[in-house]
């Protein structure tokens, strides 16, 4: 009997020293989750309460605009934190509540497409929104051109949207269309292996060598027309220009041939 009721008190003393431990580890683990929900709630108000200082919009409901955006962030599969940093940038290149909230959206397609990070993402979209003066319901199309084309060829929807940042506004310049920008763009890309922001600056460096007046001389004494009016005021088409040359080449003299293939590859960057 003695020895039973030993056997039963020890068995007590440690069903009662581990019944204190599963106790204590789930007050302390109760503690931790609740002081990470606070830092979490203290971050979203945080973030917030930027979005709110940026913003012009004295009506918008931010509550529901942070409803969303958690929401946004739980669809994506992205964090919180660059949920709200995409909404940030947006919200401080002046645009609505709304429209922050569907080019936020956008911005998280691009990183889970474009393998880019939040701000890469963001500035490339913000860029080529500003250069192609694109409305906010015309970026999910424009994204959806880039990840076409990404899907077809030899290049990532990332490099594309680095290029166009960097090459856009000259190429509008001279008369070209985004999907023509992207074109080129890709067939940089493909011929030459070098990264988005590589072709998209010698992409931009190549249109501003077509302007320079000893390369449309050079192109004018190969009989390629230049100019778009007879006043010389504004230069045709970039792509009918290049278009020109690719028929043209074989026989224009090799001294122009030279003059053109070296200078181009000199503001590149690229070799032959």
């Amino acid at each position: 009997v003695t020895a039973d009721t030993g056997a039963t008190g020890q068995q007590g003393f440690w069903e009662r020293r581990f019944g204190w431990f599963v106790a204590g580890a789930s007050f302390y683990g109760s503690m931790r989750l609740i002081r990470e929900a606070f830092q979490n709630m203290a971050d979203i108000e945080s973030k917030m309460t930027v979005i709110r200082r940026v913003s012009n919009e004295a009506t918008a409901d931010f509550g529901q605009m942070q409803k969303e955006l958690l929401d946004l962030s739980v669809q994506m599969g992205q964090s919180w934190d660059d949920t709200s940093k995409i909404a940030i940038m947006w919200s401080q290149a002046g645009y609505n509540m709304r429209d922050t909230l569907e080019l936020t959206k956008v911005s998280l397609l691009a990183m889970n497409t474009a393998e880019l990070n939040a701000t890469e993402a963001t500035s490339g979209l913000i860029a080529i929104m500003a250069q192609w003066d694109l409305q906010a319901q015309q970026l999910l199309p424009t994204l959806d051109k880039i990840n076409l084309v990404a899907d077809r060829y030899a290049v990532t929807s990332g490099d594309l949207i680095s290029g166009l940042q960097r090459s856009s506004g000259a190429a509008k310049l001279l008369g070209m269309s985004l999907e023509e920008t992207i074109s080129l763009l890709t067939i940089l890309r493909e011929g030459s292996g070098r990264t988005g922001r590589e072709v998209g600056n010698a992409l931009n460096s190549i249109l501003s060598f077509i302007q320079r007046p000893n390369t449309r001389k050079a192109l004018e004494d190969a009989g390629i027309q230049v100019w778009a009016d007879t006043a010389q005021t504004q230069m045709r088409n970039v792509m009918d220009i290049l278009r020109d040359v690719s028929k043209s080449w074989n026989g224009m003299s090799e001294d122009i041939q030279k003059t053109l293939l070296d200078s181009s590859l000199a503001v590149t960057g690229f070799t032959e």
